[in-house]
């Protein structure tokens, strides 16, 4: 998903890919997208666009946050999307908001999260414990169902873009701005800074499903080493 409402699909592992949508009118570009299952979906991204998919992305229906709106359009930006173990979708947004839908998109909540500026990742963690990450390094985790939140950072300044855990969540990986990686091996209760010497950028992290343990990390030019290990 992309600019101008675009949404591209592959079928073939990612070899070749079509346009499914684009909004030549207006452009406001989708952030993120999740898929449920092989039909059903959400994009999200400018001024709290929500789209919906129950045909693999063939259409699109615009949902409607319930949000306040200012000048005529919702005034939170939608970053990222995951789901926990309930299948309870969440997005992060600007001004330390987290979004949590439970019927797949079409109606959502605010979960406030006391920071006040945007958050651009996040995680459900296998035991429910909920971590967002995102602007001047904040690291954020709740367990008692989004209703309160507490830091988990080491206090850094580095903006964080990405977030993955292990598979059984007990350890986690974030990164972010100059180089920054934070690692925790406690579920996310605490997190230590290792900092790369190339101070390189970093935009995204995954699980390296062909190497347990190792993680996948994307650059502004592409994959780059994981240096944490």
């Amino acid at each position: 998903v992309g600019h101008r409402g675009v949404v591209l699909h592959t079928d073939d592992g990612g070899e070749t890919w079509q346009t499914q949508r684009s909004s030549n009118g207006e452009d406001r570009p989708l952030f993120a997208v999740h898929f449920f299952n092989p039909q059903e979906g959400v994009a999200v991204g400018l001024w709290s666009t929500v789209l919906r998919t129950d045909d693999g992305g063939k259409t699109w229906q615009a949902q409607t946050t319930g949000l306040p709106k200012s000048s005529g359009r919702a005034d939170l930006n939608l970053f990222q999307l995951f789901d926990d173990a309930q299948g309870r979708l969440y997005a992060t947004a600007e001004r330390g908001t987290v979004l949590r839908s439970r019927d797949r998109g079409r109606s959502w909540e605010a979960l406030p999260t006391g920071h006040a500026g945007s958050l651009w990742a996040g995680l459900a963690l296998p035991s429910g414990r909920l971590v967002v990450a995102g602007l001047r390094g904040a690291l954020l985790r709740s367990d008692d169902d989004g209703r309160s939140w507490q830091a988990a950072g080491p206090g850094n300044r580095d903006s964080l873009t990405g977030i993955a855990a292990s598979t059984d969540g007990s350890s986690l990986l974030a990164v972010g701005a100059d180089g920054a990686v934070l690692r925790s091996d406690d579920a996310g209760t605490s997190f230590v800074l290792q900092r790369r010497p190339d101070r390189q950028q970093l935009l995204a992290i995954g699980r390296c499903s062909s190497a347990p343990g190792a993680w996948t990390l994307l650059g502004n030019s592409g994959p780059v080493p994981d240096a944490s290990r």
